[in-house]
């Protein structure tokens, strides 16, 4: 394995991290598999887009306003929505998100159009060399800020009488209930955070990709699911080592011959097959938890 493909791999991990880190943050408090995961990370990379296409704002700059713009939007889905059915059996929930998320998409086809847009700021082609490695400056600065966000949101969770109050209702609703947390408030702010997360990752994926359309987000749902397995459901770093995971096997699959034979159109399924090894030998995941319903 050559360093650049190493290097990669890590760059690419820990923007997947990110996709998961909302995915598994729903999944594992309000026991929802969030199809629509995909569509807000879709708004995320747009708002991004527009606004560094109409008002040359930055990419990065534009992180914390996309954040806050679809932390309301979550905020607003899960109190008008989700919370009506939120007792309901889990294929209820999943049709649901099913639903919004083909809507979303749908939405983004009529405003934005089937026209690919890229975000290029100046400084995207640049890099630097380690040994026979090149690191772009750019997905270097997107591993960072997965990396930041990640350990805020960590730090938020554990140390704070907010994000111990939303553990406590994954771990026991009915203790959490008796003790006067407002269960429904929760789930919105849950919901709301999930929302931000994918906010983040979708502008970073915008400086990742080489173009874009609203239809090229739906494979992050298949990739969320799979690192949030891989690293344990419920857990925060979790996500972040699935994703690494996930990032170097796709990286390294991409640039592997077997003979004649690319594995880079099979890895997808490689991953899903070390995704099925891991749950043999770790049912819940690298750094998963016994408990999450």
């Amino acid at each position: 394995m050559s360093l650049q493909v190493l290097v990669n791999g890590l760059l690419l991990g820990g923007v997947l991290g990110l996709v998961a880190l909302g995915f598994s943050l729903v999944w594992g408090i309000l026991n929802i598999v969030n199809l629509a995961h995909s569509a807000l990370i879709m708004l995320g990379a747009y708002l991004t887009y527009y606004l560094f296409d109409k008002f040359n704002i930055d990419p990065f700059l534009t992180l914390p306003l996309s954040m806050i713009i679809l932390f309301a939007v979550g905020f607003g889905i899960q109190y008008v929505l989700l919370n009506r059915v939120i007792k309901a059996p889990l294929l209820v929930t999943f049709l649901l998100t099913f639903g919004l998320e083909i809507f979303l998409t749908s939405l983004g086809r009529v405003i934005f159009s089937g026209t690919p847009v890229r975000v290029q700021p100046s400084y995207g082609a640049k890099g630097f060399e380690v040994g026979d490695a090149t690191i772009n400056y750019m997905k270097l600065g997107g591993l960072a800020l997965a990396l930041l966000l990640t350990l805020g949101l960590y730090l938020f969770m554990s140390k704070t009488k907010t994000g111990n109050a939303i553990r406590a209702v994954s771990m026991d609703l009915n203790a959490a209930r008796l003790m006067g947390i407002d269960i429904p408030y929760i789930y919105c702010l849950t919901y709301a955070i999930s929302a931000a997360m994918a906010a983040a990752a979708g502008t970073l994926l915008s400086i990742w990709l080489g173009s874009f359309t609203p239809d090229e987000f739906g494979i992050y749902n298949i990739r969320a699911f799979a690192v949030v397995v891989l690293g344990g459901l419920g857990s925060v770093p979790g996500a972040l080592i699935g994703g690494l995971v996930f990032g170097l096997i796709d990286q390294i699959a991409s640039g592997v011959n077997l003979g004649s034979v690319s594995l880079s159109p099979w890895k997808e399924g490689i991953v899903f097959v070390v995704m099925i090894i891991v749950l043999i030998v770790r049912p819940t995941g690298l750094l998963g938890k016994e408990g999450y319903r």
